[in-house]
């Protein structure tokens, strides 16, 4: 019996019409990556299309940009619209069972400036320096709100969450 452990990420955030894209990728590892995970626990993620890791962070970092994990469940199941997600699958005979499925949203910082990597699947966004001039793919936040469709200022955009309840305000580059 053939048995490999696939994972696989939809970067679909609610930060995709910025990106005007939507990437998804296969990565291969061990499903013991997911085990500890629970919900309101941070993390980065890298690598390339095939493999792609991801670590837990302190959410109290703002160094980096890193996801928060919404939810965890055992199983296939539905992250939501504005969700990205990452699945651990297991292939036995060319057949395909989804083992656990991990929710999560973007964890950013007011204050912070952000700019889309479309080119790696593990890192969707990367804090940048903050300037006048943002290109197409860069956007700063303005507010970090903890509400569900929160009213962003006149000229804002925003990216809201139900769970957890989050509202983010950004103003988005022209180029």
């Amino acid at each position: 019996m053939s048995k490999k452990e696939i994972f696989k990420k939809s970067l679909m955030g609610g930060f995709s019409a910025l990106a005007a894209v939507i990437v998804s990728g296969m990565i291969f590892g061990g499903q013991d990556e997911y085990a500890d995970l629970k919900a309101g626990q941070c993390v980065t993620s890298e690598g390339a299309h095939e493999k792609v890791s991801f670590e837990v962070v302190d959410c109290e970092d703002d160094s980096e940009f890193h996801y928060k994990i919404a939810a965890v469940y055992d199983g296939s199941a539905q992250c939501g619209e504005d969700y990205a997600w990452y699945s651990a699958e297991e292939e036995v005979n060319g057949k395909v069972k989804v083992l656990k499925t991990v929710c999560v949203v973007e964890d950013f910082t007011a204050g912070s400036c952000y700019e889309l990597v479309t080119e790696n699947v593990g890192d969707s966004f990367k804090k940048i320096a903050c300037s006048d001039n943002f290109a197409a793919t860069q956007f700063k936040i303005t507010a970090a709100l903890n509400e569900y469709n929160a009213a962003c200022p006149s000229g804002e955009q925003l990216a809201t969450y139900p769970d957890p309840a989050l509202t983010y305000c950004y103003a988005a580059g022209e180029g």
